[in-house]
């Protein structure tokens, strides 16, 4: 039965792979960061990772998520309880129950604020504070409302997923106005070991150690990320006469090791990339099976701030074989850092990939009418009876939302509402 159910699923894979390759679909990426450096590097990845997910040929795997799954029970059952309360309140709010809504709206955004860090987007805490301030409003608390709907704007909300009336729209606005003439405060965010992603309120503001200016007076959520080690979540109080600190030592994720060992199998793999096409070798194999990719791209930076060196590798995981390798040279203090990536990683992906994988030139007919077939009904039908007869398997990957403000530095960032 076992392998049956196994054999069922290779199939699956197999022809789903084919399919992949006929319709153009994006392929599962990590992005690995192998440089042994300055935090500046760190912001290099960073920014590569970004620019990656942008390309619709790819979707990156969520590193952090993939490499703690299993060791984050706690944050994944306080988001999935914080979900079932949301959509209890909003039921209750549309029926009316207007204290029943309130009461399960803020216990949904209390349980979201604890595990803020393993939320899928950031987004979704945001619209739950609009829609908790809109309840407050109808149950008659409107200083508390106010509150909450001040709390939503700095975190970013800029519109409501449910129609709002008249005098919601109101307190909306008059929150925002009051955010906006806030007295501002900072936040020092710093973490052992150094050069993890530091954000605030679900925006991205540096490599630790950083700074974030500009905050309202008042409470926030930091959050802090690095490859190896499991997620953070923090808050922290902004003021007008110092900055608040906020200090963590990162706790290494399940997988710490097998990531470590992977590193270390890439480093020199990358000066010794033999072979007719270059190929990588057990640490590129051990990537795609750790962080359940098709393809890795390696990014090692090396250099002054003024002139790094990046160069990326693009790695097919099964086979081992390079696909692509592009470099430049980048000034990690320059605010222009993000627009000097995109390049680079736009090369990346400029591959044939029928020709990269060994096989030849892509014919345009010959794709067209694989497309046809994997998108025919039948086609998808008889695969869905093999499926239906094996095993399956899902993982849960908490990722972050994109923010909106992403500086090119290590050292600090403005942020404006």
């Amino acid at each position: 039965m076992v392998a049956r159910s196994i054999a069922s699923l290779l199939l699956v894979s197999g022809v789903a792979a084919a399919a992949h390759a006929a319709d153009g679909s994006a392929r599962r990426a990590a992005v690995i960061d192998i440089s042994e450096g300055s935090a500046g590097h760190a912001v290099i990845a960073r920014e590569v990772e970004r620019a990656l997910d942008r390309d619709p040929g790819f979707v990156v795997q969520d590193t952090h998520a993939l490499l703690n799954a299993g060791g984050e029970r706690d944050d994944a059952a306080n988001v999935k309880s914080a979900q079932a309360f949301r959509t209890a309140g909003l039921a209750a709010l549309e029926a009316g129950e207007l204290e029943d809504a309130v009461e399960q709206l803020q216990t949904a955004a209390a349980l979201m604020a604890k595990s803020f860090a393993f939320l899928r987007e950031a987004d979704e805490y945001r619209q739950l504070l609009v829609e908790s301030g809109v309840a407050q409003l109808r149950a008659g608390e409107e200083e508390a409302a106010s509150r909450t709907l001040e709390r939503a704007v700095v975190f970013g909300a800029e519109s409501a997923s449910i129609p709002l009336k008249p005098a919601e729209e109101a307190l909306l606005a008059a929150a925002r106005q009051k955010i906006k003439e806030a007295p501002r405060g900072g936040i020092e965010i710093a973490s052992q070991p150094a050069s993890a992603e530091a954000w605030v309120d679900g925006r991205f503001v540096g490599v630790t150690p950083c700074a974030a200016w500009g905050l309202p007076a008042g409470e926030h959520i930091v959050t802090m990320y690095k490859a190896g080690y499991a997620p953070v979540t923090a808050t922290a109080v902004a003021n007008t006469e110092a900055p608040a600190q906020v200090q963590a030592k990162l706790q290494p994720a399940r997988r710490k090791l097998l990531y470590d060992e992977m590193l270390e199998k890439l480093r020199p793999e990358m000066d010794h990339l033999g072979g007719t096409p270059p190929m990588g070798g057990e640490g590129v194999k051990q990537a795609g099976s750790l962080l359940l990719s098709e393809v890795v791209l390696v990014v090692r930076s090396r250099g002054p701030v003024n002139a790094t060196e990046v160069e990326l590798f693009l790695f097919d995981t099964q086979s081992q074989r390079l696909l692509q390798r592009v470099s430049g040279t980048v000034d990690t203090g320059s605010s222009g850092l993000r627009a000097a990536i995109a390049p680079l990683v736009a090369r990346v992906s400029e591959i044939d990939w029928a020709v990269a994988l060994g096989g030849e030139a892509e014919d345009p007919t010959a794709r067209r009418e694989s497309t046809r077939l994997v998108k025919k009904w039948w086609f998808w039908t008889i695969i869905g009876g093999v499926v239906a007869g094996g095993a399956t398997a899902a993982v849960l990957l908490a990722t972050k939302g994109d923010g909106e403000s992403a500086p090119a530095t290590t050292g600090s960032v403005v942020l404006s509402f």
